[in-house]
């Protein structure tokens, strides 16, 4: 008889441990829930055996444990023991079993294996729909879940149908009011915002807001959850100042519901960080990421993913401010603890590695960025395989790389290697694949090979306007890319008509005042100046001025771009007070929210010297300069391209001076520079290799001057071809000073 008692103890010890485990895993702390149902599953196997039920429960929350913590190979080995025991124990169609199938599919989504993720959803359906009927919770949350995938795969017609039958389901079994049912509801709100549609988004939104304050109240975490929804598509929108004010209900919500620490009321003012930081108010930003940290800190430590998630964010600002080395800094603090908690190949540790490359090629440490990238490549495709989507993201990063030095055709090389994995995963026309052509025509156009460009900007636009339709953001991009060819050309009324198409469809899904439809404004003015209309230019601009001080502020960095462009327009009109004027507005903004070394600032202090060395006034042209290279050299180092640039202008300056040793000085420096970063076939290294020819001409050395061209022709026909208008610019110089040089 003590048995049994012993066995009732054990039962409700099982059961405590459970509960626990579960509590556990509703905070966040997946390592002691996974500690906890280890030592349930030892317990129950010993006492209960393989195959009892409540085994077979412990060996599913195992299971959900390793999936959370994105150890998905061990996730599918513990569910497929847990499907193994279930399907002899309980059968193939039994609610429980079928439990496990969809969960197997939920491991194949998180894996990007929409297509097995989609059978196992479908093998879970056909046996909820045989033993639970059609319009069954079960069955319907299935339906809901493949939905799910097709949203993944950004098929959103085909999501929008999905979840429309869960939707009916729910509605007629559950009633419209039932939180599942609204949860359809704000799930095809988020497919309508996915494609954009951002009133069709907010109106579904709304629905489901109204049915939660109805049934929840006001201040339910279901119903601030929508509110906190809503404000994401203001933000996408750029209606920062809006996306603040919904954001600041939830805030309010859940401090009043939940407290000042708890997780989601901490969400929050993660989230009203985000905000601050697209407005350029990074100090702003780093407050409010601070006090996200530190209230994550003190409920979860200094190692829990949402700690180490803010700090990683707070690292991001740091980057967007080029304090590089503070960025680095509190990366470094993220990896650590991100290998600490989740180990060296965990995706969240791997997007670290990502990130730190980033800020390498930032600096323009290209080959520090390589190998932090291979870092991350070499994890990825242990863990997930060469064609898993987190694997391409790096390829095409390193893509970026070889493009940033200007070594085009590996550029090329990679970003086909990403192409051919993401056709593949994929198909042809997913936004990945397309975003991957879009790139590629990129690639061309930098080389100069403008019909090759805009032949692979055709079919990124043909794919685009395929799965996401005219009038998409991602689709307008491109339209806008086609303008930028057409402009680069001198095709300027058909940079024009690109550009206004693409202005079209900016204004009727963003309005007019929103950043994306005033960046077409601005590129419009850019056309017009390019054109010498300069008052047409200065109208467009101040077009674009209205609209970003009314949206973003006067010291918003993009508000301060279009001042400088109107200084530019400025000088180009001969206005060189006015010019300054501008330009001094600029700096004292940059100046403000960037600092005076950042890179930005560094440009407006760039832009006063052009204006200076352009009145002759080469004394205050070149303390100018100074100023910019001290800056530069302080924040990237001596052998950055910025800085280069700065030391290229300074020579330029000597050389317009006619102090010709002191432009070559200058220019071997520049040259030995770019040789060292970029390497001696780089388009601008090629260049330095030029400007020390144009001043051995300007010398009349025309012996040592041909020497120096025909170096810099040579290396323009290798890198460039010999039909690129640079080389056969330079191929005409050298031509008409060979009889100067015998």
């Amino acid at each position: 008889m003590e048995l049994p008692k012993h066995f009732e103890r054990a039962r409700e010890v099982f059961q405590a441990t459970s509960k626990i485990g579960y509590m556990y895993f509703d905070h966040g702390f997946d390592a002691q829930t996974g500690n906890l149902f280890q030592w349930l599953f030892a317990s129950q196997q010993e006492l209960l055996g393989d195959e009892h039920p409540s085994t077979l429960d412990t060996i599913h929350d195992v299971a959900i444990v390793f999936c959370s913590q994105s150890e998905y190979s061990k996730a599918l080995e513990w569910y497929q023991r847990a499907l193994d025991g279930r399907e002899k124990t309980l059968g193939k169609d039994h609610p429980s079993t079928l439990d496990t199938v969809q969960n197997m599919a939920i491991v194949f989504n998180s894996q990007s294996e929409h297509s097995k993720a989609l059978e196992w959803y479908q093998r879970a359906l056909d046996g909820y729909e045989k033993t639970l009927g059609k319009d069954h919770p079960s069955t319907l949350r299935t339906v809901h879940n493949m939905a799910n995938v097709f949203n993944s795969q950004s098929e959103y017609s085909k999501a929008l149908e999905w979840y429309q039958r869960a939707l009916d389901g729910y509605e007629k079994t559950l009633g419209k009011e039932h939180p599942s049912t609204l949860g359809t509801v704000q799930n095809m709100a988020n497919v309508f915002n996915s494609q954009g549609s951002y009133p069709k988004a907010l109106e579904w939104y709304q629905r489901a807001l109204d049915g939660r304050e109805k049934i929840f109240g006001t201040d339910h975490p279901s119903t601030l959850g929508t509110v906190h929804n809503m404000a994401i598509v203001f933000y996408s929108q750029s209606e920062y100042s809006k996306a603040l004010e919904w954001y600041q209900r939830v805030f309010h919500g859940r401090e009043k519901a939940l407290g000042k620490d708890h997780p989601s009321t901490l969400d929050t003012v993660y989230n009203m960080a985000t905000v601050f930081d697209s407005q350029g108010e990074y100090s702003k930003a780093l407050e409010w990421y601070q006090r996200a940290l530190d209230g994550r800190e003190k409920i979860f430590g200094k190692d829990h993913p949402s700690t180490l998630r803010t700090v990683h964010n707070m690292a991001i600002v740091f980057n967007s401010q080029s304090e590089y080395c503070k960025a680095l800094e509190w990366y470094q603090r993220v990896l650590d603890g991100r290998e600490k908690t989740l180990g060296k190949d965990h995706p969240s540790t791997l997007n670290t590695v990502n990130n730190m490359a980033i800020v390498f090629n930032s600096q323009g440490s290209y080959s520090k960025a390589l190998e932090w990238y291979q870092r991350a490549l070499d994890s990825r495709e242990k863990i997930f395989g060469k064609d898993h989507p987190s694997t391409l993201n790096i390829v095409n990063n390193m893509a970026v790389v070889f493009k940033s030095q200007g070594e085009y055709s590996k550029a090329l090389e990679w970003y086909r290697r990403t192409l051919d994995g993401f056709e593949k995963t994929h198909g042809n026309d997913h936004p990945s694949t397309l975003d991957t052509v879009n790139n590629m025509a990129a690639v061309f156009d930098s080389q100069g090979e403008d019909h090759k460009a805009l032949e692979w900007y055709q079919r990124a636009l043909d794919g685009y306007e395929k799965t996401l339709g005219k009038d998409h953001p991602s689709t307008l991009r491109t339209v806008q890319n086609m303008a930028n060819v057409f402009n680069s050309q001198g095709s300027y009324p058909k940079a024009l008509e690109w550009y206004q198409r693409a202005l079209d469809g900016r204004e009727k899904i963003f309005g007019k005042d929103h950043p994306s439809t005033l960046g077409t404004v601005h590129n419009m003015a850019i056309v017009f100046c390019s054109q010498s209309e300069y008052s047409k230019a200065l109208e467009w601009y101040q077009r674009a001025l209205d609209g970003r001080e009314k949206a973003l502020g006067k010291n918003h960095p993009s508000t301060l771009d279009t001042v400088y462009n109107m200084a530019i327009v400025s000088k180009c009109q001969g206005e060189c007070s006015k010019a300054l004027e501008w330009y001094q507005r600029v700096l004292d903004g940059r100046e403000k929210i960037f600092g005076k070394d950042h890179p930005s600032t560094l440009d407006a202090v760039h832009n006063m010297a052009t204006v200076f060395d352009s009145q002759g006034s080469y004394p205050k042209a070149l303390e100018w300069y100074q100023r910019v290279l001290d800056g530069r050299e302080k924040t990237f180092g001596k052998d950055h391209p910025s800085t280069l640039d700065a030391v290229h202008n300074m020579a330029t300056v000597f050389d317009n001076q006619g102090s010709y040793p002191k432009a070559l000085e200058w220019y071997q420096r520049v040259l030995d520079g770019r040789e060292k970063t970029f390497g001696k076939d780089h388009p601008s290294t090629l260049d330095a290799v030029h400007n020390m020819a144009t001043v051995f001409d300007s010398q009349g050395s025309y012996p040592k001057a041909l020497e120096w061209y025909q170096r810099a022709l040579d290396g323009r026909e290798k890198v460039l071809g010999k039909d690129h208008p640079d080389t056969l610019t330079l191929a005409k110089v050298v031509e008409t000073l060979l009889p100067l040089s015998t």
